[in-house]
């Protein structure tokens, strides 16, 4: 399922194809609903991307794509795992083997040499060894890496993150050696979170980023906060997910602002979103704000700018706006941004 033919490096500019990325945690742990997806509805996911022949690719091919400006086929889809839990072992491995698939794990590896909850090395090795499984930095405490410490000053957030992410890929280097993607190499946030300092340092130190916000991948899309639809329980059952497999990305072509804990200094935020020019009909987009009305007006014609605000302040913690329009193949382009608010 990974059949299609490579093409030569383009300018992406005008180029609308996308891939959708998909983020599971957890396999049939049913007491975590938010986080775990129920192994019948797993297994419907996998039926379904198998009889619609989608092309599963490993993630980094993804980002390559993105990186050198290619047209990427019809139907793509990439499956990540983020944390590391036990049950990826004991419940998705054993069906990813069966389908040769690729597959990668976002691991924290604080979790990992702790036990517990989470995989041994041994058995990311084993699944290494045996299937098409990948493994990546998902740094190695899992902590807020956004938040700021009471008195830290800048200098010393930068340190010890950086230090935070460089112990979770030394570590993934001494267990898991070539098997941890470098070209490019890859970082996905814990809990979905970043700002625009966690972006320029993610940055600095040489890897593409990804988020927990929704949507497809496209050419447009930032590499420092790639978006992936998570998968679990309440959002997993079969309708959602054809809907989601089958989106492509709005070609949004800049944001402002583009760092998520603006939020702090204007709740609820202003978002704008400038499109290039395109065939989709925007005049059709809706936009939608986690648990709140949002009031949307077009402020640009030439370039098209259209600004996003909820109608009342958005709660402490995640929140997003999401917006959509109808594509003309059925479906819909899905953009979505993620805002964070109280981490600093």
């Amino acid at each position: 399922m990974d059949q299609a033919v490579e093409p030569s490096a383009t300018d992406a500019s005008g180029d609308e194809s996308g891939a959708v990325v998909l983020m599971y945690h957890r396999f049939g742990e049913d007491r975590y609903p938010s986080t775990s997806v129920r192994m019948e509805q797993f297994k419907q996911h996998l039926k379904y991307l198998e009889e619609e022949e989608f092309n599963i690719w490993p993630v980094e091919r993804v980002v390559r794509y993105l990186r050198d400006g290619k047209t990427f086929p019809p139907r793509t889809v990439a499956i990540t795992i983020d944390d590391a839990y036990r049950s990826i072992y004991e419940e998705a491995y054993p069906l990813f083997k069966e389908r040769g698939w690729p597959y990668t794990v976002f691991v924290n590896s604080d979790g990992a040499d702790s036990g517990g909850s989470y995989m041994s090395w041994d058995q990311m090795r084993e699944m290494a060894e045996n299937s098409e499984a990948r493994f990546a930095n998902h740094s190695a405490t899992h902590d807020y890496l956004v938040a700021r410490r009471d008195g830290e000053s800048e200098e010393d957030w930068r340190a010890r993150v950086k230090a935070d992410i460089e112990k979770a890929e030394r570590r993934l280097q001494e267990e898991l050696s070539g098997h941890v993607p470098d070209d490019p190499k890859l970082h996905a946030y814990p809990y979905g979170e970043y700002d625009r300092a966690l972006q320029e340092l993610v940055e600095e130190m040489g890897y593409v980023a990804f988020g927990q916000h929704s949507g497809p991948v496209g050419h447009y899309s930032d590499k420092l906060a790639l978006p992936r639809f998570a998968m679990a329980e309440n959002y997993a059952d079969p309708d959602d997910f054809r809907l989601r497999v089958n989106t492509r990305p709005l070609p949004v072509v800049s944001i402002t602002p583009d760092d998520p804990t603006a939020i702090d200094e204007q709740n609820p935020p202003q978002l704008r979103l400038e499109f290039a020019e395109t065939e989709i009909a925007l005049d059709r987009i809706n936009c939608f704000a986690s648990g709140r009305g949002v009031e949307m007006e077009w402020v640009s014609d030439s370039p098209r700018i259209l600004s996003v605000q909820a109608d009342a302040p958005l709660a402490e913690g995640r929140s997003r706006y999401n917006c959509t329009a109808p594509a003309r193949e059925g479906g819909f382009h899905w953009y979505s941004f993620q805002w964070v608010r109280g981490r600093r």
